[in-house]
């Protein structure tokens, strides 16, 4: 437990400096106070078990050029390509501390081959490693003193080719810094719900994913396909497999796994449809189970919507790409200056150009059954006073699966 080596405990974080020799912040560094520590509560100084805590600030920080956000890594087993040891520690025994920002790249290495390396008989470590450590070392680098709570991580590309870094450990302890040396980590997927209850936020891979987006993330091509213009996500409706006509009802993807249409469509006569077949790839999927707006009616357009549930994750390609949710409420349904499909339920959206090699769309709409052609007033349902609604049954079944290419 790093900050209580000297029994005084830090009383400010900084963020954003990759020099800390400076007196004065760089351009995009923050300092800020900090509240409280939290550190786990099994946790015994005399012990190396349970090595972990939280540092509560008094104050939010703010994303920049800088400063961004980490998720976690949530598997129990660490990456198998190398990790990054993040740090300002020393780069050798009882060298001073780096006034620079250093990384280290290392890779796991076995619980056996850790403890020939690690000092016999450590009464601190009298149970072993246990599955919540990790030990990772490399021929040449290594965390040190001074890194103590860093973090080691790696890196994953989300849908939007973010690049979006996951803390697989804590740096806890290790040998002596020299060639060779080993470090020990707390695993911190191991911790999850007690990090959960005492921040009260969710760190699955989707809601990190969403709730930390940061725009100076670096992004990067994929082996997620680009589209070359803009991403499709429109499908179409069938009631037998061996319908022609995909555009007798549309609906838009909004999760490779769910499609948002109007009520209308899935209250027919004929019944629920039973596949969607993908513009792009042709591929047909079966719809498992409809989820139409608790609050629909048949001669109002404010709640005519429906969640259509796949037994399977569509298959991606270079053009299909599940739509964003336009979530400002403030506007009027004639949906001006916004692209739309001509059948009913399918999508009423803005293309939004960014200044890398993909755009994205904004599904602010779903097609309204008043419509009487293309030369009339659009009447449309708004998607963003729905987005909890839609979220709710989207996050609640598996929505981590395609959050992080692999």
């Amino acid at each position: 437990m790093c900050y209580f080596i000297l029994r005084i405990p830090p009383d400010t974080v900084r963020l954003g400096d990759i020099d800390i020799s400076l007196a004065e912040l760089s351009q995009f560094g923050q300092q800020i106070k900090i509240k409280s520590f939290k550190k786990h509560p099994q946790h015994r100084f005399s012990r190396k078990y349970f090595d972990i805590a939280l540092v509560e600030l008094e104050r939010e920080f703010h994303f920049n050029e800088a400063v961004c956000s980490a998720c976690l890594w949530l598997e129990k087993h660490a990456p198998l390509e190398p990790m990054e040891a993040i740090g300002f520690g020393t780069t050798g025994y009882g060298e001073d501390l780096s006034p620079n920002l250093l990384k280290a790249k290392l890779s796991e290495i076995s619980k056996d081959e850790c403890l020939k390396r690690l000092p016999k008989n450590l009464r601190s470590l009298r149970d072993g490693l246990v599955e919540e450590q990790l030990c990772a070392a490399s021929d040449h680098q290594d965390a040190c003193e001074g890194d103590s709570g860093g973090p080691l991580q790696v890196e994953r590309v989300d849908v939007n080719k973010m690049v979006i870094p996951l803390i697989v450990g804590v740096v806890s302890f290790g040998t002596p810094c020299t060639n060779g040396s080993t470090g020990v980590y707390t695993r911190v997927a191991f911790y999850k719900e007690w990090i959960e209850h005492e921040t009260g936020h969710s760190f699955d891979y989707s809601s990190c994913a969403r709730s930390s987006e940061c725009l100076s993330r670096k992004r990067v091509r994929s082996n997620i396909g680009s589209p070359p213009y803009y991403p499709i996500n429109r499908v179409g409706l069938l009631w037998n497999a061996t319908d022609s006509n995909y555009y007798r009802c549309g609906a838009t993807l909004v999760d490779y796994k769910f499609a948002l249409t109007s009520a209308f469509c899935v209250s027919s006569s004929q019944g629920f449809p039973k596949f969607i077949i993908s513009e792009s790839t042709k591929e047909i999927i079966p719809i498992v189970k409809v989820h139409i707006h608790p609050m629909y009616t048949l001669d109002k357009p404010e709640n005519d919507l429906a969640l259509l549930e796949l037994t399977k994750y569509l298959r991606s390609d270079s053009y299909l790409l599940p739509a964003c949710l336009w979530r400002n409420e403030n506007e009027n349904d004639t949906f001006e200056d916004l692209s739309f499909s001509v059948d009913y339920g399918g999508p009423i959206s803005r293309i939004v150009q960014h200044n890398f090699d993909m755009d994205s769309v904004f599904l602010h709409g779903v097609v309204f059954s008043l419509n009487k052609g293309c030369d009339k007033v659009l009447v449309g349902t708004q998607v963003a006073p729905h987005v909890a609604w839609i979220e709710e049954i989207v996050l609640g079944m598996d929505g981590d699966q395609f959050i992080f290419s692999p």
